[in-house]
């Protein structure tokens, strides 16, 4: 009788020390799996951060020359200095999305579409300004090359399209209101032309 009130309470200890260990268990579980959630949010809002900036850099970079008045600027020249070969300035490296290309899967399939878009656009742009600038450019007859400036000028004025795309999904994804947005684009425009007018309204040239 004795040993039956003993062990009694022994298995119910033993059943509660189980049960506070296996809600231990979960319990640390549980807040591992939150924090780690946490830090994967903070870095998505982090990536897509750095990357909506380096994207607007580039939207005001391709917005700088209106290409139909370079194209006529080419062919006046042309026209008067037939060996005049237009410098072609060497587009913008994406640093911020080269850094975090391995990491872009952290990304809403949304944001990772037409982000990959732009910069495979901004690649192929680096590619054919390296054509323009290298040698073959100076044995081009006069309608070559303002085929191959038209042709350059058209794919920058479409990265310019997939810029507005991913800075639209950049921000939808960060919460970030579009009209506060659109304000702080058009005051970063006006200050870049006023910088440009003070300057120079067209690209360099090299004879």
């Amino acid at each position: 009788m004795s040993f039956d009130l003993w062990i009694g309470p022994a298995i119910v200890a033993a059943v509660v020390s189980a049960l506070v260990t296996v809600g231990g268990w979960f319990f640390q579980s549980r807040s591992a799996r939150k924090l780690e959630q946490n830090r994967r949010a903070e870095r998505v809002v982090d990536v897509q951060t750095a990357l909506l900036a380096e994207i607007r850099s580039n939207a005001h970079h391709l917005s700088q020359y209106d290409p139909a008045s370079l194209i006529e600027a080419v062919r006046e020249r042309l026209k008067n200095t037939p060996d005049y070969r237009p410098f072609v300035p060497r587009e913008t490296t994406a640093p911020v999305f080269n850094a975090i290309i391995r990491e872009i899967s952290v990304l809403q399939n949304e944001v990772i579409d037409p982000v990959v878009l732009f910069y495979t656009q901004m690649e192929t742009i680096r590619n054919f300004a390296d054509d323009l600038r290298g040698d073959r450019l100076v044995h081009l007859q006069k309608d070559q090359l303002i085929q191959m400036l038209e042709d350059y000028l058209t794919l920058r004025s479409h990265a310019r399209k997939l810029a507005d795309d991913a800075i639209v999904a950049l921000q939808s994804s960060l919460g970030i209101n579009r009209s506060v947005a659109d304000r702080s684009d058009r005051q970063s425009a006006e200050d870049g032309s006023a910088a440009s007018d003070s300057t120079s309204t067209s690209p360099s040239h090299k004879t």
